[in-house]
């Protein structure tokens, strides 16, 4: 955004301030801008910390100056669609339940405009390398998780073995872990693989 940086303290309740709001989310969405630069920029905007967090698990939190800030978790999600939060310690403002709901609304859309492929189907070995990748933007590891088809409310673990054999790998690795395996990642006999962790032996 290369305008001047709009701030609630400029904003009062009026139309003309709606209309500001909502023009600032809308040229974030127009840009592209990933969930760490949304979730920034509304911290910027609300002038104090803002964080959102995926049912999955991923937090991002912004402080008043743009400053990045620990993953404390203040919102459970109860939806597919991430929770979204201010932490004001001052008064609230007129316009932070709009400035809530366009943040939201904007990392729905940067979620749907993620970069992992819709081509592979649940369970390809793609989208476990995207979870397991650091180099991978926060909501496409999100979405990869989904399309795994992981319980989100759950831990998973990443297992890699080496043997002999595809069929050794999979024997060892389902008799470590009998519940589901989701995927893996790899060729021949160097596999990972992604299950429950809680259904793992230890």
């Amino acid at each position: 955004m290369k305008d001047e940086q709009l701030r609630v303290s400029e904003l009062a309740s009026d139309a003309l301030s709606v209309f500001r709001v909502i023009s600032y989310f809308d040229a974030l969405s127009e840009s592209a801008a990933n969930a760490d630069a949304i979730v920034r920029s509304a911290a910027l905007l609300a002038e104090c910390p803002v964080g959102a967090q995926w049912a999955s698990g991923p937090v991002i939190r912004y402080g008043a100056l743009g400053d990045p800030l620990d993953e404390s978790r203040l919102a459970t999600p109860t939806t597919a669609d991430p929770a979204v939060w201010l932490e004001r310690t001052a008064a609230e403002h007129p316009l932070d339940s709009l400035l809530l709901d366009r943040l939201q609304h904007v990392l729905r859309v940067a979620a749907q405009r993620s970069a992992v492929p819709a081509g592979p189907p649940l369970g390809h070995p793609a989208l476990l390398e995207v979870v397991l990748s650091d180099k991978e933007r926060r909501e496409d590891r999100v979405r990869a998780v989904g399309l795994l088809g992981l319980d989100a409310t759950r831990q998973v673990r990443a297992m890699a073995v080496s043997t002999a054999s595809s069929k050794a790998a999979l024997d060892l690795v389902a008799h470590s872990c009998p519940g589901r395996l989701a995927g893996r990642r790899g060729r021949g006999a160097r596999l990972a693989w992604l299950g429950i962790s809680a259904e793992c032996g230890r």
